[in-house]
C-alpha cells in the first residue's frame, strides 16, 4: 500500500507522476485522496513541514483525523499550521518528535483534548499486545513556492517503542510536579541563539538519534562544548536531563548501570577539579581524543595535574578498542559529558563544590 504516488521532489499536486498506463487499485487512489486531505503542517520561516500519518485501514486513518489530530489542533490554537508540537525548528527530526511528544502527553493526561474514541483509538494502535499492522509517519521539509520542492524525507513506525520509553521517562520521574515537562525541556534546550536566529542543529541531530534509537551521546557532547560552553553565564543541562538519557542508555544502548554510575562518579570529579584548578584545557584534550592513545594521555594528564585517581575499570582495553565490552569513544564522550556538566553547573553557581544528584 502506498499512501500517494507523486513525482518524487514535487507536492504542488497529487496528480500520479506514472502516466504512462499504470493504474492505481481504488484503495490506493483513495489512500493518496486521503494523503491530500489530511496534510498536518507547519511553518517553519520560509519552509515548511508536512507530515502524513498513513494506515493501511482506512477508517483508523479517517478516526486519526477525526478524532485525534483535528481535536488537538482546533483545541491549541495552532499558529504557523495545524499541528500540536512541544517544539519545533528548521529542521525535520526535532519537529517530528515535538509532535511524537505531545501526542503521548495527550494519551496519558487525565485532561486530555482528546475525545474518548481518539484515545481508546491510539491506546489500541500503541498496545504491544495488540497484532495490528504498523502505523506509518511520512514527514517532509521543503519550500513552497508554485511547486513544493521536498528537502528531506523521515519515514517513522517505531510508535510502540518510544512510547513505551516515554512512559518509562514519566516513571522515572513520578516524584516530580511535572515530569512531561521535564521530558520536553531536556530536549527542547538544545539550540543556541545566533543574532535573531536560533540554531537548533544539535536538537534535530538528538531527535533522530532518539527516532532512530540510535545513539545521541556525540550531538549533547558536541552541545556542551560548541555551544554551551561559549554561552555568557553558561550553565549546565536543564534539571534532570541526565538521569533521561541515563534510562536512553541503558534500556536502549544497552549500557551497563554499574559502568555508567563510574562515569557519572569520575565524570563529577573531574569537573570539580578542572573548576577548582580552571583546566577546562583537559576537557578540551578529553573530548578531541581521537584514539584509544589519545584518551589513554589525557587520563594520565588528568591523574598527575589534577591529582585525581583514575578508576582501573577504564583504563584496560580489550578487543575491538573496547573498554568494559564497550567502544572507548562512547566511554570517552560519556565522561566528557558528566565532567564538562559538573564544570559549567559551578561555573554557574560560583561555587566551589556541587552535589552529585
Amino acid at each position: 500500500m502506498f499512501p500517494f504516488t507523486v513525482e518524487p521532489s514535487k507536492f504542488s499536486n497529487f496528480y500520479s507522476g506514472l502516466k504512462r498506463g499504470t493504474k492505481l487499485c481504488p484503495r490506493c487512489a483513495l489512500s493518496g485522496i486521503a494523503a491530500y486531505l489530511g496534510w498536518l503542517w507547519k511553518a517553519q520561516g520560509k519552509d515548511k513541514l508536512h507530515i502524513f500519518i498513513f494506515y493501511s485501514d482506512l477508517d483508523v486513518m479517517l478516526g486519526l483525523r477525526r478524532d485525534v489530530f483535528v481535536p488537538l489542533a482546533t483545541s491549541n490554537e495552532q499558529k504557523g499550521g495545524n499541528i500540536p508540537v512541544e517544539f519545533s525548528g528548521s529542521y525535520i527530526h526535532e519537529t517530528t518528535l515535538g509532535l511524537l511528544l505531545k501526542i503521548f502527553q495527550e494519551l496519558r493526561s487525565q485532561k486530555t483534548e482528546l475525545g474518548s474514541e481518539g484515545k481508546k483509538l491510539l491506546e489500541e494502535i500503541l498496545d504491544e499486545g495488540l497484532e495490528r499492522k504498523p502505523l506509518v509517519l511520512f514527514a517532509f521539509s521543503g519550500t513552497p513556492a508554485r511547486a513544493f520542492n521536498m528537502d528531506s524525507m523521515v519515514e517513522f513506525s517505531d510508535f510502540r517503542t518510544l512510547y513505551r520509553l516515554y512512559n518509562r521517562w514519566i516513571d522515572l520521574l513520578s516524584g516530580e510536579e511535572k515530569p512531561h515537562k521535564i521530558v520536553v525541556n531536556a530536549f527542547k534546550q538544545f539550540y543556541k541563539r545566533e543574532g535573531n536566529n536560533v540554531n537548533t542543529i544539535w536538537r534535530d541531530k538528538i531527535s533522530w538519534a532518539i527516532l532512530e534509537l540510535r545513539d545521541p551521546s556525540p550531538f549533547v557532547e558536541s552541545f556542551l562544548f560548541e555551544a554551551k560552553l561559549k554561552e555568557a553565564g553558561a550553565g549546565p543541562l536543564s534539571y534532570k536531563t541526565l538521569e533521561i538519557f541515563e534510562l536512553y542508555w541503558k534500556e536502549v544502548i544497552g549500557m551497563d548501570k554499574d559502568l555508567l554510575n563510574v562515569l557519572k562518579g569520575f565524570g563529577h570529579s573531574l569537573g570539580i577539579k578542572v573548576h577548582e584548578k580552571s583546566e577546562t584545557g583537559l576537557l578540551y584534550e578529553l573530548r578531541n581524543a581521537k584514539n584509544p592513545d589519545d584518551f589513554f594521555k589525557v587520563l594520565n594528564d588528568i591523574q598527575f595535574r589534577l591529582d585525581l585517581t583514575i578508576p582501573e575499570n577504564i583504563l584496560t582495553i580489550e578487543k575491538g578498542e573496547k573498554i568494559m565490552g564497550v567502544s572507548w569513544l562512547r566511554i570517552k564522550t560519556l565522561l566528557s559529558i558528566y565532567a564538562m556538566n559538573t564544570y559549567l553547573m559551578l561555573n554557574k553557581s560560583g561555587k566551589k563544590e556541587v552535589d552529585n544528584g
